[in-house]
């Protein structure tokens, strides 16, 4: 048996948004309101789909701003870029 690995398909790009959206507890559609987007564009963002610089910047603007106590973000942790975690 192997282990199955995860690459990104062609024309995506990886990112932690999912996990680092559903660690903070947050939906979707809340995140969606938050960065003055649809829930649409947050989900094709998390499929690594193609989007402009502004909307990570929106995105990224939320957790950045988010203070928890626990986790402080950066764009880094959220949006990596090419060859910053060994995911492409």
């Amino acid at each position: 048996m192997t282990d199955k690995i995860s690459r990104p398909l062609p024309g995506r790009a990886p990112n932690h948004l999912k996990n680092i959206r559903e660690a903070e507890g947050m939906s979707q559609a809340a995140l969606a309101h938050q960065a003055n987007l649809a829930a649409r564009t947050i989900n094709r963002v998390e499929k690594g789909l193609p989007c402009a610089p502004s909307t990570k910047g929106r995105i990224a603007k939320v957790f950045i701003l988010m203070t928890n106590g626990l986790k402080t973000y950066i764009y880094e942790d959220i949006f990596p870029s090419k060859g910053g975690d060994g995911n492409g």
